[in-house]
């Protein structure tokens, strides 16, 4: 998290960035669908391409509630400690 630019000169009036990534399935999984998805995109015929396309994006993306239920909370405690630890 950094402090984004502002007009005011008192360091505590500036608005905060604040970006979270959460990760859906260990990295190397991650690595391995890109690694396929390039494959595809190099040695497939465009048709058989989306296949590729849809399970690299799995691999960032649940389409679950359940999932994006677990990632909203977790932000939001992370984003409301990160609010609580700045202002002590």
């Amino acid at each position: 998290t950094v402090p984004a630019s502002s007009a005011s000169s008192d360091e505590n009036d500036k608005p905060w960035i604040v970006l979270e990534e959460f990760g859906t399935v260990p990295g190397i999984m991650v690595a391995r669908a890109l690694i396929l998805e390039n494959m595809a995109r190099h040695y497939l015929p465009p048709s058989e391409q989306a296949y590729w396309t849809t399970y690299t994006r799995s691999a960032f993306y649940q389409r679950t509630p359940t999932w994006r239920k677990r990632i909203v909370t977790r932000g939001l405690t992370v984003l409301l400690q990160s609010i609580k630890r700045s202002s002590s």
